[in-house]
C-alpha cells in the first residue's frame, strides 16, 4: 500500500447534455482541456477504472465525461441514461485511493454544465 504524505485533488468535469468534452465545444470542456498538468482518468467505455493510475503516487487527478446525451444517445438526452453510471465511476475511483490508504485526504472539485451539473448533485448524495 502507498503512503501519501499529501490530500490529494479530484476534479471532475461533466459536459452538458449532448456535448463531448474533447474537442471542447463550451468552457467545461475548455477547463478540462486546461487542466492537462494533472493525471487525467479517463473512463473505457465500460466505465472501468485503472487502479494503475491511482496507486501512481500522483496529487491531482481529473475525470472527464462526455455529455450523457453525447455517450448514451436518445435515452441519455430525454432521461439522463448514463448519468448515474458515471457518478459510479467517480465513487469507485474514491474508494480505490481509500483502499489504498484509508487515511488519504481527498478533496473533490466539480465542474458541470446543464445535466453535467445535475451530475455534480448526484455525485454529492
Amino acid at each position: 500500500k502507498m503512503e501519501y504524505d499529501r490530500d490529494i485533488v479530484l476534479t471532475v468535469y461533466m459536459e452538458g447534455t449532448a456535448n463531448p468534452v474533447h474537442p471542447y465545444v463550451t468552457q467545461v470542456g475548455l477547463f478540462a482541456e486546461a487542466s492537462r498538468l494533472s493525471c487525467t482518468l479517463l473512463p473505457s467505455e465500460q466505465n472501468e477504472i485503472d487502479l494503475e493510475l491511482v496507486r501512481s503516487g500522483e496529487r491531482q487527478y481529473t475525470i472527464r465525461f462526455h455529455g450523457c446525451g453525447y455517450s448514451y444517445g436518445l435515452a441519455g438526452t430525454l432521461f439522463a441514461k448514463g448519468l448515474k453510471e458515471q457518478c459510479e465511476v467517480v465513487d469507485r475511483y474514491i474508494k480505490a485511493f481509500f483502499d489504498e490508504n484509508p487515511n488519504v485526504s481527498i478533496k473533490i472539485n466539480f465542474v458541470g454544465q446543464s445535466r453535467g451539473g445535475i451530475g455534480g448533485l448526484y455525485l454529492a448524495k
